[in-house]
């Protein structure tokens, strides 16, 4: 997603919402390093066409999954 490129409200919302629950279930604080990570994930991937919950949350599935094996 380019910097300039803005969210509106019911994005924005399903984003939050996706890192809400992915956070929750990994047992990450609501602030901190880590929630600021999969942010950056979340975006990241939605920036690359992922738009849907399910595509959001297998997608960062996958990258936590990978960065537990580095």
């Amino acid at each position: 997603m380019h910097p300039r490129d803005m969210l509106d409200s019911q994005q924005l919302a399903l984003l939050t919402t996706i890192l809400d629950d992915i956070c929750r279930a990994a047992g990450i604080e609501s602030q901190g390093p880590e929630r600021e990570e999969i942010a950056g994930l979340v975006l990241h991937f939605y920036g690359h066409g992922y738009r849907t919950a399910d595509e959001l949350r297998a997608a960062l599935d996958e990258a936590m999954q990978e960065e537990q094996y580095r």
